[in-house]
């Protein structure tokens, strides 16, 4: 029996679909990192819907607007330690 299945049923199957899905890696990476990164997920439309999301509370938030064509990141203030990246 493996530990997932000793510890439920429930674990156990979604310790299989991570399996099944070849997402291991990516749950290694969530806890010794606290993210991963999954490529290829959203298309190019729903990416666009985001970073509009994103960019617009952060307007709200901070009063601040940010130009992403022209920002690097090196200037803008953090929340709680993070910022926001764009790959």
């Amino acid at each position: 029996m493996t530990e997932a299945a000793e510890k439920g049923p429930a674990l156990a199957r979604v310790m299989a679909e991570i399996q099944r899905l070849g997402l291991q890696q990516h749950l290694l990476e969530l806890e010794t990192q606290g993210f991963t990164v999954l490529k290829s997920v959203l298309s190019e439309h729903q990416l666009e819907r985001g970073r509009a999301a994103i960019l617009a509370r952060y307007q709200q938030n901070t009063g601040c607007q940010i130009d992403i064509s022209n920002e690097d990141g090196s200037g803008m203030p953090t929340t709680s330690g993070c910022t926001f990246c764009w790959a």
